[in-house]
């Protein structure tokens, strides 16, 4: 799996065509568990009851799907594939709709959409003539897409996070050798795709870095890897809110913890990812940023993963603001691997995680909920908005992987 796809763990359609050189060490990717606990994680919705599914289909001439972003009116974004030719296509799904194409702007191939802002600005990526991956940006439904380009010296670059100021995270190569650089791009003209593609550099003592996320004031999540492979959780903080000059800050090991990787961070600046253990079991993790600063005793896994389950949180809300009191703040979206009560072997479940009660420490999280059905074996929960900005009468969502009948299809929870 390519270093900056973590936050899309476990791409089964090939990403071939997207040229991505070299996989992760077996260091940095997922692992499955060791063994693991039986026991059925508790199912359960935000506003009681079990959580309904909603297959998002697919795309003409498609038989699988993906969905990795989604924005506060629930629209879905991701990507449609062809399971035998490889084809992908990005799309839109919204209630009205349904799920449309997002096309590669002309004479461009296979194209990918990964994060959506409340103005229906996409950012993702496409392979342009040359076979060349690119970031892009497609601004609204129907939208033309934009090629965002590469920073100096690169002819790759992935668009995975937007803010609604419009800047977009990602990470490009800087060379021929296919070193990372995380980058941020921001529009010089509003409501527009001119704009200007910034190297966010590297901290010191590391080699290269990836943007995962971009919070509403541009604060970048993402991980910094060293010589040697490793990686290890880190935010860019601007000088100033949605600047473009600012400073890379590690985030804390706990005690156990060997590799980290940040893939979320809400306008509270608390991020969330995982951690890797000495024996490769990932575990999913919350840095909660306390009176200006991230500290090494609030770095904590979150509840209700076991010993031996592997676990990612990949999106968390800013669900912290007017709240009734039947709500919690800060909602998690991720997976969990485990093997349930009557199975021998282990599946990808679908979960999200919320604080045990509104107002409580934000590392003090109730056990997982299961969102999967039991007849998906592979389930993501990819991203998470909120309740307390989101339209009269919405409720929570989450956008993310099910599998019917052993394909992939994009899916919402709510």
């Amino acid at each position: 799996m390519p270093h900056a796809l973590h936050r899309f763990a476990g791409f089964l359609v090939t990403m071939a065509s997207l040229a991505l050189a070299g996989a992760c060490s077996d260091t940095t990717r997922p692992h499955a568990p060791q063994s693991a606990e039986p026991g059925k994680l508790p199912l359960r919705d935000v506003n009681g009851g079990l959580p309904a599914v909603t297959d998002l289909g697919t795309l003409s001439g498609m038989d699988g799907s993906a969905a990795y972003g989604l924005n506060h009116s629930g629209e879905v974004v991701g990507y449609s594939f062809n399971s035998n030719t490889g084809a992908s296509k990005a799309f839109i799904w919204g209630q009205v709709l349904g799920m449309t194409e997002l096309p590669a702007a002309s004479g461009w191939g296979d194209a990918y959409a990964f994060a959506v802002n409340d103005l229906t600005y996409v950012a993702g990526v496409a392979v342009n003539a040359s076979g060349s991956p690119h970031a892009a940006l497609w601004l609204g439904a129907l939208g033309i897409m934009s090629d965002l380009g590469t920073l100096p010296g690169g002819n790759l670059s992935i668009a995975l996070g937007i803010n609604n100021a419009g800047q977009v995270a990602g990470y490009s190569y800087v060379n021929s050798a296919g070193t990372q650089h995380a980058f941020l791009w921001k529009p010089t003209v509003v409501g527009t795709a001119i704009g200007t593609m910034t190297d966010l550099g590297v901290p010191s003592g590391y080699a290269q870095t990836v943007a995962q996320d971009i919070n509403g004031t541009g604060w970048v999540a993402g991980y910094a890897i060293n010589s040697s492979n490793v990686g290890r959780a880190t935010v860019w903080i601007p000088s100033s809110n949605n600047g473009t000059t600012g400073s890379w800050t590690e985030l804390p090991l706990a005690s156990g913890w060997v590799h980290s990787y940040a893939l979320g961070v809400n306008n509270s600046g608390t991020v969330v990812g995982y951690a890797v253990l000495a024996n490769n079991t990932t575990r999913a993790v919350i840095w909660p940023r306390k009176n200006g600063s991230y500290r090494a005793n609030d770095a904590k896994e979150i509840a209700g993963q076991g010993t031996n389950s592997a676990g990612i949180a990949y999106d968390i809300n800013d669900d912290d603001d007017n709240l009734s009191s039947s709500l919690s703040n800060r909602q998690i979206s991720g997976y969990l691997e485990k093997v349930l009560s009557g199975e021998t072997s282990s599946k990808y479940r679908a979960v999200w995680w919320s604080p045990r009660n509104s107002g409580a420490d934000v590392t003090n999280y109730d056990d997982a909920s299961d969102l999967t059905s039991l007849s998906s074996t592979v389930a993501f929960g990819q991203a998470i908005n909120d309740v307390s900005i989101a339209p009269a009468g919405q409720q929570l969502q989450v956008a993310g992987i099910i599998t019917v009948n052993g394909v992939w299809r994009a899916a919402l929870w709510k």
